[in-house]
């Protein structure tokens, strides 16, 4: 069981590290575009279709980083009712919500490789002055949201993994790898 463990704890970290990567690199891109575009409007030239792709490295930014704030512990909860629970009802019901979370994003995942394929076999296109496929704006996007399915499936396997211990009824030890919110189990 420790080397499974190991693995998710691994396999998390890289999911995490490739999340920042992609973001921080859209970021980098999403700052260069904006400072080339003003750069261009103060010599009194632009950047054609500047906005779409400033618009496609924002949703990238975002996107892509999701699945690193999940495995830092960092996903937004609301923990005010939970912390108040027994450690069992408590873990129950944060498994409950990450498997439910993992079927969710798994299907936004399918939907969005799904809408992806079609615009890459129809072959759409951008309306503005730099034809951009579509296919690149919702891959980009599509990308990110793998990335976050990948993490929530690992880190509810870390909570299936550590439910409350025996002997120690008002313990739940969070996954491994921490949970930011302590260990609450939730």
């Amino acid at each position: 069981m420790h080397s499974v463990t190991g693995l998710r704890e691994t396999a998390l970290s890289a999911i995490a590290a490739l999340s920042m990567l992609l973001a921080g690199l859209s970021l980098v891109g999403l700052t260069g575009i904006v400072a080339t575009a003003i750069g261009m409007r103060l010599a009194g030239s632009n950047l054609p279709s500047a906005d779409d792709l400033a618009s496609i490295l924002l949703a990238g930014t975002f996107t892509l980083g999701f699945a690193a704030a999940v495995a830092s512990g960092d996903h937004i909860r609301v923990l005010f009712f939970v912390r108040r629970l027994p450690a069992w009802p408590r873990w129950l019901l944060a498994t409950m919500t990450e498997v439910l979370s993992v079927v969710a994003v798994g299907l936004l995942t399918v939907g969005l490789w799904r809408v992806w394929h079609t615009a890459f076999v129809a072959g759409t296109m951008s309306l503005g002055t730099l034809a951009i496929p579509r296919a690149v704006p919702i891959g980009v996007v599509a990308v990110g949201v793998t990335l976050l399915e990948i993490a929530l499936v690992l880190h509810a396997l870390g909570r299936i993994a550590t439910p409350p211990r025996a002997g120690h009824p008002e313990s739940v030890s969070p996954p491994p790898g921490g949970d930011r919110a302590g260990s609450d189990g939730s």
